[in-house]
C-alpha cells in the first residue's frame, strides 16, 4: 500500500540579520492543487536554520533567535 503526499508549491525565503549580518536560507512550502482548492492553503515552514525562528510562515516572517530582531 502506499501513500500519496500532497504535492507542494515550495520556495526559499532569503534571511539576513539587520544587526549582526548572519546569512541564511529557509525553505517555505504550500499545498497544491486538488489540497489547495479543498481549503488547505495554509504555508509551512519546511526548514528554518539554526539562529533563526519562524515567526509567521503565512507572512514569511522571521527573526533573529540571537539579536531577536525581526527579519525584514
Amino acid at each position: 500500500m502506499t501513500t500519496r503526499e500532497t504535492l507542494r508549491d515550495k520556495w526559499t525565503v532569503d534571511l539576513e540579520c539587520p544587526r549582526c549580518g548572519r546569512l541564511d536560507v529557509a525553505r517555505l512550502s504550500q499545498a497544491d492543487g486538488y489540497a489547495y482548492v479543498r481549503g488547505d492553503t495554509a504555508t509551512r515552514a519546511d526548514h528554518v536554520p539554526a539562529g533563526f525562528a519562524c515567526i509567521d510562515p503565512e507572512t514569511s516572517s522571521f527573526q533573529c533567535s540571537k539579536c531577536q530582531v525581526l527579519i525584514p
